[in-house]
């Protein structure tokens, strides 16, 4: 059995603005509306709702590491999820604390 190679989250961004021309600013100014930017500079960090949206932003250091959804959790795909060898197909995040 060959080994399956590796697609990491930057070559798929770079795909879907180099070969599929997707605009990255566009989506940039989608995610994150200029009226909901200056929120963003006066809170610095935390998550901040984004209005008319079924999103909030989690920023930190006034970078916006991840979408949360309700629930404060991060989006998925589970039927999508595919095993990766060596690791078990499961979620950490299903585990309570």
């Amino acid at each position: 059995m060959s080994k399956r190679i590796s697609i990491t989250d930057h070559a798929i961004v770079r795909y879907l603005e180099r070969v599929l021309g997707m605009d990255m600013e566009a989506i940039r100014a989608e995610i994150c509306p200029p009226s909901v930017e200056v929120l963003a500079r006066a809170v610095q960090s935390g998550n901040l709702p984004v209005p008319g949206k079924r999103y909030r932003l989690a920023i930190t250091n006034f970078v916006v590491t991840t979408i949360l959804t309700e629930g404060g959790r991060p989006p998925r795909a589970r039927q999508n999820r595919q095993s990766i060898p060596g690791r078990p197909n499961r979620d950490p995040r299903d585990e309570e604390d």
